[in-house]
């Protein structure tokens, strides 16, 4: 899978959305098309904290590579170049929800309430070192730490 085929895919997609009506089986088919694209490999809620972050409007392009890089298992927000706070979050987030733990779960193995963890997966709270390398531990992974802004 690669950005440029994705970009066209949404496109043509898109393009044939707007030609339907609301009520045409041609709408319902390209809708679940284009769920199944962008949600094949994220949630829904994964996706909101993406675009959420972005410092700007939504593109095309920036669906094309959140697309990809969650095809490839990579970090949506890393692939986007998205603050290091909103990386890690989504990292937290990500692996939490494949290895099947709520937010108490997760929070009980690292002492932290479930509204700590809520907090630092929405990007209210930012986690000092300390406790992002227990999250980390916990969840079994690494994220490389460079010279990114936090925003």
């Amino acid at each position: 899978m690669k950005v440029d085929q994705v970009r066209d895919e949404i496109k043509e997609l898109r393009q044939e959305f707007e030609k339907s009506l609301p009520s045409s089986t041609a709408y319902s088919r390209v809708s679940k098309k284009l769920d199944d694209l962008y949600y094949e490999h994220m949630d829904i809620r994964e996706a909101a904290l993406i675009a959420k972050h972005l410092d700007h409007k939504d593109t095309i392009d920036d669906d094309a590579k959140m697309i990809v890089a969650a095809a490839n298992g990579e970090n949506v927000a890393e692939a986007l170049d998205l603050p290091i706070n909103v990386c890690a979050a989504f990292k937290i987030l990500h692996e939490r929800l494949a290895k099947g733990w709520t937010q108490a779960e997760l929070g009980q193995k690292v002492n932290l309430s479930q509204s700590q963890i809520a907090k630092i997966e929405n990007i209210q709270q930012i986690p000092d070192v300390g406790t992002l390398s227990g999250i980390l531990v916990a969840l079994d992974v690494q994220m490389e730490i460079g010279a990114r802004k936090i925003s």
